[in-house]
């Protein structure tokens, strides 16, 4: 059985958007999609660093964005490189 998850993309460029990412079993893996959308290595952001994020969402972000001197993102105070806003539950 095939399903698919929605996140909402917070680009260094352009507008936020949403993403569908297809779960299938001959689509990539999460991860991979993921990663490619934060263009390295995810991590998520603690929650005690993203106050009035609703209740259930998480951020993720490149977790060497600094190191690579990602620009700063227009969206998320604090933040270089895609941020990627997704439910908590989709992550495994």
């Amino acid at each position: 059985m095939s399903h698919q998850i929605t996140i909402l993309l917070f680009p260094t460029t352009g507008d936020p958007k949403a993403v569908i990412i297809p779960l299938g079993k001959t689509d990539p893996p999460l991860l991979e999609a993921l990663q490619s959308l934060v263009c390295g290595y995810i991590e998520e952001v603690p929650h005690h660093l993203t106050h009035g994020l609703p209740e259930g969402k998480i951020l993720i972000v490149n977790q060497e964005g600094l190191l690579h001197n990602l620009p700063s993102n227009p969206h998320i105070t604090g933040i270089v490189g895609n941020g990627l806003l997704m439910n908590d539950q989709d992550l495994p």
